[in-house]
């Protein structure tokens, strides 16, 4: 069909293109918004109602919770470089966020999905990292070390993104 204004059909598709590029860049940062929101919020009343490094049992002796600060990376390395990985969370988080902007035009809901989770978890985590000096983690599995809903999500968003690799339709 072609364009009223100029009378093109590509010009009609690259509008309806742009449109809907739009319409998921969007959703992607609704959607990471709110889990950074989610997991603020969570980290906030886990603050305001734990005593740090005591065990509360939450789901039988699977899960428990026990308020910790972590000062360094994943499984607590890197604790006296916090400059680094700051720096380096700080980086990852903005070519992750650009790259996202970029190619999300061409992603399934489902991958949106994904990288909303890690997006918005990371982020949240970014945001612990640098006004607070640490990440609060409360998640205690017993066999795992402490890790909080950001870290889940970061992990659900992977497990989708490689689950929807899987067992997508589209080559």
């Amino acid at each position: 069909m072609p364009c009223l204004l100029c009378g093109s059909a590509a010009a009609a598709r690259k509008r309806v293109s742009r449109r809907n590029s739009l319409k998921k860049i969007l959703w992607l940062a609704a959607a990471s918004t709110a889990v950074f929101v989610l997991c603020s919020a969570v980290r906030g009343k886990i603050i305001s109602y734990f005593f740090p490094y005591r065990a509360y049992p939450f789901w039988g002796r699977f899960l428990q919770i026990r308020l910790v600060f972590n000062r360094g990376t994943a499984f607590g390395f890197w604790q006296q470089r916090e400059e680094l990985v700051i720096t380096l969370a700080v980086l990852c988080s903005l070519a992750l966020g650009i790259w996202l902007v970029r190619k999300s035009r061409e992603m399934q809901v489902w991958e949106l999905l994904s990288f909303s989770f890690i997006f918005g978890g990371a982020l949240a985590n970014l945001w612990e990292r640098v006004f607070l000096g640490y990440v609060v983690d409360y998640l205690d599995l017993g066999f795992w070390p402490v890790f909080n809903l950001a870290d889940s999500f970061i992990t659900l968003g992977c497990v989708f993104l490689i689950a929807g690799h899987f067992f997508s339709k589209k080559q």
